[in-house]
């Protein structure tokens, strides 16, 4: 009588302890996916060329990002001004930087000062161009309150 107590025991603590194990992994997986899923890409319209005007992004819970290159239009080997105009949040990092479309950045993020009334500044010198890469990517990236922000702003060169 005693072995059969000892097994339906151990057989209760090891349904339990399998049971928590898999809640425990469920939870991971939706606390992951919560966090890193967006319900919405953001990207450039099509309409707004960042070679003629600024380009302005809404986020959600209403933050939006502006960002304007000046002079207009730039090209390679050139420096220009960058300012970017962040609303409904404050971030404690920013920083920029350009690649081709479709490769991985090489350089070096350009961090973005602050200058007052959520506005972030900086000049950069626009990358030597290869004839091969015609369309690029400015990525504005911003950090808050454990909470990081990747926006990429197309355009060709």
């Amino acid at each position: 009588m005693q072995k059969k107590d000892t097994t339906s025991k151990r057989k209760i603590f090891q349904w339990v302890g399998m049971t928590i194990i898999v809640l425990l992994i469920g939870n991971f997986g939706y606390q992951m996916y919560k966090r890193y899923s967006l319900k919405k890409q953001y990207v450039t319209e099509e309409t707004c060329d960042i070679q003629q005007q600024s380009c302005s992004i809404p986020l959600r819970d209403n933050i939006s990002v502006a960002l304007d290159i000046n002079p207009k239009p730039f090209h390679a080997a050139q420096t220009v001004n960058i300012v970017a105009i962040i609303k409904g949040i404050h971030p404690d990092h920013v920083s920029i930087f350009s690649f081709p479309l479709g490769q991985t950045p090489q350089i070096q993020p350009i961090v973005l000062a602050s200058k007052g009334a959520n506005q972030y500044a900086a000049q950069m010198v626009m990358p030597a161009v290869d004839l091969s890469h015609k369309k690029w990517v400015i990525m504005l990236v911003m950090q808050s309150k454990g909470q990081s922000y990747a926006i990429p702003f197309r355009f060709k060169m």
